[in-house]
């Protein structure tokens, strides 16, 4: 277990907080910055300090809550525990009767913040923070980039850019000259035999005789007429187009599976679009390595009636509620369908 122990000075005149807490709590969020919100943990925030127990509940600026407990000595030592991450949880309010009661299960917090500014945070993070955010969106304008494209090229272009430049769609090179021969090599075949006269006798050629067949393809290059090089280059750019619109559904039911069962926040979902988009297979590794059913899914105010939830008949609703209530319990005299 890793602590973080820093001695303060001791406050003037009698602390409002329980006896227990024998750090001020302003002091306490400084050591806070200064030793416990380092390095991976630079971006951490506190929302809220409480007493009795002496815990912070502490923003990671992920998406997750995390309680931080502290403690403090006759010496004015703060001691930070390790971090437990933690899920924020909302209940219905406590009737009039019974909301004194409720009150004093727990006092309010000795300070509270909205924001990493409002608790104090003024350093900024030197250069080079959150390197694997900055390093997947450099590598993507790297490619785009060695693609010959625009910064702000669409999905389907830079597609389109990469299977041409898998394919070599652009011409091939000039071949090299034959080198010059070497004066001591033997001397080349002869020339084949000079074409004879043709033969007087012979008929004449007719003119509307087709043309020979072209010559076959041979070596590295095909000989293709421009209308048929045309359809396989429309050919190429529909399926640049059909294989981007399949990666973004692709990207799009991914993240929308993570979000519905807990894996990833909504508010997150367009900071893993550009992961997925820079690199796809490890965005796709490490959302399937997320725990599920740690962001809260269900919406609040969403009903738990059995029968408008189809769990249960309107008759066997009345029945249950009859045997319980007896007499006083009167259905709806329309069944409860409005």
């Amino acid at each position: 277990m890793t602590k973080h122990t820093h001695p303060i000075p001791r406050a003037a005149g009698p602390s409002s907080a329980p006896a227990s807490a024998r750090a001020d709590i302003d002091q306490v969020i400084e050591i806070f910055w200064s030793e416990f919100a380092q390095d991976e943990r630079y971006w951490w925030w506190p929302r809220a300090a409480w007493t009795d127990p002496n815990e912070l509940i502490v923003d990671d600026d992920e998406g997750s809550l995390w309680r931080v407990p502290f403690s403090s000595n006759e010496d004015q030592e703060v001691t930070f525990e390790e971090p437990v991450r933690v899920l924020q949880q909302f209940v219905d309010a406590p009737a009039t009767a019974s909301a004194a009661a409720f009150s004093m299960h727990r006092e309010r917090p000795a300070a509270t913040y909205h924001d990493r500014s409002e608790a104090g945070r003024k350093a900024k993070k030197p250069e080079g923070s959150r390197a694997s955010a900055t390093k997947s969106a450099m590598d993507r304008a790297e490619y785009i980039a060695s693609l010959g494209l625009s910064p702000d090229a669409t999905d389907a272009q830079i597609a389109q850019a990469a299977i041409a430049a898998a394919t070599n769609d652009d011409p091939p090179a000039d071949p090299p000259a034959d080198p010059p021969q070497d004066p001591q090599d033997p001397p080349a075949d002869p020339p084949a035999d000079p074409p004879q006269d043709p033969d007087p006798s012979d008929p004449p050629a007719d003119p509307a005789d087709p043309p020979a067949d072209p010559p076959a393809a041979s070596g590295e290059t095909v000989t293709l007429d421009r209308g048929t090089y045309e359809e396989m280059r429309a050919g190429a750019r529909d399926g640049a187009a059909a294989r981007a619109e399949q990666v973004n559904e692709r990207r799009e039911n991914l993240i929308r599976a993570a979000i519905e069962d807990g894996r990833i926040p909504p508010a997150r979902a367009d900071h893993w679009r550009e992961l997925h988009k820079a690199d796809a297979a490890g965005t796709e590794d490490l959302l399937g390595r997320l725990e599920a059913g740690v962001v809260p899914v269900t919406e609040r105010g969403s009903s738990s009636d059995p029968v408008a939830s189809g769990n249960m008949s309107s008759d066997q609703f009345a029945a249950d509620m009859s045997r319980l209530f007896g007499p006083a319990y009167a259905p709806p005299a329309n069944g409860g369908q409005d």
